[in-house]
């Protein structure tokens, strides 16, 4: 009885992936190999008890396996081989049909097997023809010759030669050659008869079998296996009666439809999705932040789970996605539009709903924890409601308005992605960028899958009934009809099969009524409007002071006059605050005086603080390990007003400042300084421009702001100039490839554009090297261009060059790798500066010790000659992430 063979994908090595594809790609599936997830290779194949089962008569090959190998069938016969014997066989999915001629030689000593492979799974058809002799050596061993490129490992005890390309009268020599020379150890047997060909071929298929049994490459199916692959067989043939050129289609159909996986697979999928989640994350957050996401995430992915096991969707799988969230995927070709959009709910207005009780039973309790908790809940669902694609909230958008035209589809996905793309500028992640351009890329083909769909429409063809189980005869037909003449680039009939599906899938989810889309639309609203709210209240309540001043401390309001500055030390204070500190900051309401509080404070601070004005403001620093201190006069100086918080390291305050220069020229300086600044690495530790104690000569001043100004081009050149024609161009052709599923040409292309990319960054960087942009400091340029080669990674040595560049740009003095404390005071993690005409804004100034670093810029530019200068501070505006305190 014939045993049927499936292919565990799991147990292919890499090298066996390469020989089949020899591409980057082979990758993914090798990784899930590794990590335990099977692969779908197709249908298996049956090995049967002797190949004379599969003996046919030579007028039952098919017209082109006949016309394939009847010119190499001659050429066989005049090189001495006769009897040729006739076979042929499907695989259970009857997608890929292999045909044989094998002949024996009159030499006795090996057989001549011409195989040719006709696999309906492309679109058009493929068609393989290979040629192979084998001989069975005395020992027991096989040898073979053929022009076949190699696949599968060969067993142990099976050698042989491969010609690639070669035709049969060299595979011939070849072997003869082969055999002359291993006859003297290892002789060939003898085959004299046809039935002792047909066993060679019995011994020669059922030894190979055997070896990936053995190493569970090959896998026998159950009798239930067996029964579900024949069964797609019926369901195909019930379904193309008459219409025999999409059969090959609805087999790939029948399977996509029928296809069920199982739970340890997914449960395999979300622990090793989880696995890499957490490596990632723990990179960029703190271990409790990271805790709280993968809850809030688990819990909005369930309410989109339960959503789809209601709706009895299919072969559900939750995973986590690294560094951007989770996710639930599943299956349902016949869903109405309604149901999709209680699917894309039910993941944030659960989580909002849940948030908001945390939040508020935090507030209840007094327990920061849960607020935090809501916190991140209201953020994450929140945002997620958004209506922009690829969001929940623009999912439902795109369901309950944008599927009634395909061109009104068109133009929301259009819309979404210039949204993406727009986002990016605003936040340092690149996941914006990286869904923008995806949707981009994608928009045309959707646009044509919608107009499919639309045409369909038009000519009548019926959604399925509600519910039904699979695709109706009818519908699949006209579908693939109209896919195959709008859709020449589906190259193989598995993608017709998936754009199939796609297009039922559209057909049926027509979004609901009028008055069912304004009460969807009415839930979404007001669940946005409910993660506003209470995001707000929860902030208030987990820091009111960063609350407060993040409505109105944005804005420089705060006036300072030049010169006008107190200061108090401590008698300890020197020794105390050379490290980590923290900053009382209270700016006093108008018309409390800051000289009168400032001196009714100093006969009472501890003797490690030190006090001073800005302004109206009162900056209090007191060292860290005082944090108790720090909220001692945090109350003390509420009595007084109520503008008043903590600036912590782990909570760093940003200062905007706004000035007016004497004119624009010396506007213009100003901003260039500050540029050159700003645009450089803090690890650097380079003089700020306001260091009060700044002992650099003019002369060395100027050297160095050269070198900042060499610095800051080249570090911005690097990306100019990306968009030239031939860049476009081969934009436009990945484009095209990608779309028509050119894999091997995408690739190229993305190489050519990556190396163009480099030609045109280089051809920047060398211009900035030789002038082009003005003088420049060119031995600042070497060692930058040094930087960017790749022999610059290892070895420490991108950071001796940092070094080098930072010495050149001008370093405060540095102990054991660090700027020295008393330079560190006046130093910045961050800012940025505008300028029009003579009116300046300062934004976002991040100091390491906001009491020293703010005045100090305020007193610069007093020297600079600005007036009018005015300043408002941000609590938590340096804040990295919503994991810190």
């Amino acid at each position: 009885m014939a045993t049927y063979y499936k292919t565990d994908s799991r147990k292919i090595t890499l090298r066996e992936y390469w020989n089949i594809l020899p591409s980057p790609k082979v990758l993914f599936p090798w990784l899930a190999g590794r990590l335990g997830i099977a692969m779908d290779l197709g249908s298996s194949f049956c090995l049967p008890d002797s190949v004379r089962e599969w003996e046919i008569a030579p007028e039952a090959l098919l017209p082109p396996v006949w016309a394939s190998l009847h010119p190499v069938l001659e050429q066989a016969l005049q090189l001495g081989c006769h009897s040729p014997r006739y076979h042929s066989f499907e695989n259970l999915r009857r997608d890929t049909r292999t045909s044989s001629i094998t002949l024996l030689h009159e030499s006795g000593e090996f057989a001549v097997r011409l195989m040719h492979a006709y696999c309906v799974k492309a679109h058009p058809p493929t068609q393989t023809r290979l040629l192979v002799l084998l001989s069975e050596l005395e020992d027991g061993t096989y040898f073979f010759t053929t022009n076949q490129k190699p696949t599968f490992n060969t067993p142990p005890g099976v050698t042989g030669q491969r010609l690639i390309g070669a035709d049969l009268p060299k595979l011939v020599a070849a072997h003869q050659q082969a055999l002359e020379r291993m006859r003297t150890q290892n002789p060939p047997r003898s085959i004299t008869t046809l039935e002792a060909l047909d066993d060679l071929t019995d011994r020669y298929e059922k030894y190979c079998n055997d070896f990936k049994v053995r190493r569970g490459l090959h896998v026998a199916m159950t009798p239930e296996e067996v029964a579900a692959e024949q069964h797609i067989q019926t369901d195909v043939a019930a379904m193309s009666p008459g219409n025999a050129e999409h059969a090959a289609v609805l087999t790939e159909l029948s399977v996509l439809q029928n296809k069920k996986t199982g739970w340890g697979s997914a449960v395999m999928i979300l622990l090793v999705s989880l696995v890499l989640f957490v490596g990632a994350g723990a990179r960029q957050w703190s271990g409790e932040y990271l805790i709280i996401l993968m809850g809030v995430l688990f819990v909005h992915e369930l309410g989109h789970y339960l959503a789809m096991r209601a709706f009895n969707y299919r072969n559900l799988r939750m995973f986590f996605i690294p560094f951007f969230g989770a996710a639930v995927s599943g299956r349902h070709f016949n869903v109405a539009g309604w149901k999709k959009v209680i699917v894309s709910l039910m993941g944030p207005v659960p989580g909002i709903v849940l948030g908001i009780g945390i939040g508020l039973a935090g507030m209840t309790i007094h327990q920061p924890l849960l607020i935090k908790i809501g916190l991140v809940s209201l953020f994450l669902n929140g945002f997620n409601l958004l209506p922009v694609l690829p969001f929940d909230g623009g999912w439902v958008f795109h369901n309950l308005l944008f599927t009634r035209h395909y061109l009104l589809d068109t133009i929301f996905r259009v819309v979404a992605a210039i949204a993406l793309l727009g986002a990016n500028a605003f936040f340092t992640s690149k996941i914006f960028l990286f869904l923008g351009i995806a949707m981009l890329v994608g928009i045309p083909f959707a646009y044509r899958m919608a107009r499919i769909a639309d045409r369909l429409r038009e000519q009548g063809v019926p959604p399925a009934p509600p519910d039904a189980p699979g695709i109706p005869a009818e519908t699949a037909q006209a579908i693939i009809g109209e896919i195959k003449r709008s859709l020449p680039q589906a190259r193989t009939n598995k993608q017709i099969a998936e754009h199939t599906l796609q297009i039922f899938e559209t057909l049926n989810a027509r979004p609901p009524g009028w008055a069912a889309s304004i009460g969807l639309l009415a839930v979404h609203g007001a669940s946005i409007g409910l993660a506003i709210m209470f995001s707000l209240v929860f902030m208030a309540a987990r820091n009111p002071d960063a609350f407060r001043f993040g409505l109105n401390g944005a804005r420089a309001t705060h006036p300072v006059r030049c010169g006008e500055a107190l200061t108090w030390s401590g008698p300890e204070s020197a020794g105390a605050l050379t490290n980590s500190q923290n900053t009382v900051i209270a700016t006093l309401s108008p018309g409390t005086l800051p000289a009168g509080v400032f001196q009714s404070l100093t006969n009472r601070l501890p003797a490690t603080a030190r006090l001073q004005t800005f302004g109206p403001s009162l900056l209090l620093v007191l060292p860290v390990d005082l944090e108790g201190t720090s909220v001692t006069w945090r109350n003390e100086l509420a009595r007084t007003t109520r503008h008043v918080f903590v600036d912590r390291p782990d909570y760093p305050t940003a200062v905007n400042i706004t000035c007016v220069a004497p004119n624009e020229a010396a506007a213009a300086k100003i901003t260039a300084e500050l540029d050159e600044y700003f645009n450089t690495l803090p690890q650097q530790f380079l003089v700020p421009p306001w260091l009060p104690q700044d002992t650099r000569s003019a002369a060395e001043r100027a050297q160095h702001q050269l070198a900042r100004r060499t610095y800051m081009l080249l570090s911005q050149a690097q990306y100019k100039n990306l968009d030239t024609a031939e860049m476009k161009s081969l934009q436009d052709r990945l484009a095209t490839a990608t779309h028509q599923r050119h894999r091997a040409e995408a690739d190229t292309l993305k190489g050519q554009i990556g190396q163009l990319s480099e030609q045109i960054q280089k051809q920047n960087l060398d211009a900035i090297r030789n002038g082009k942009s003005g003088t420049v400091d060119t031995n600042l340029a070497d060692l930058y261009l040094q930087s960017q080669l790749p022999a610059s990674s290892t070895n420490g040595a991108y950071e001796t060059l940092i070094h080098q560049m930072a010495q050149r740009m001008g370093q405060v003095p540095l102990v054991a790798g660090r700027a020295a404390p008393e330079a560190e005071r006046y130093l910045l993690r961050n800012g940025k500066v505008n300028r029009h005409q003579t009116k300046l804004q300062l934004l976002y100034l991040t100091f390491e010790h906001v009491a020293d670093g703010a005045p100090a810029v305020a007193d610069w530019l007093c020297d600079q000659g600005c007036t009018g200068i005015k300043y408002g501070f941000q609590p938590g505006a340096g804040m990295p992430d919503l994991d810190e305190d």
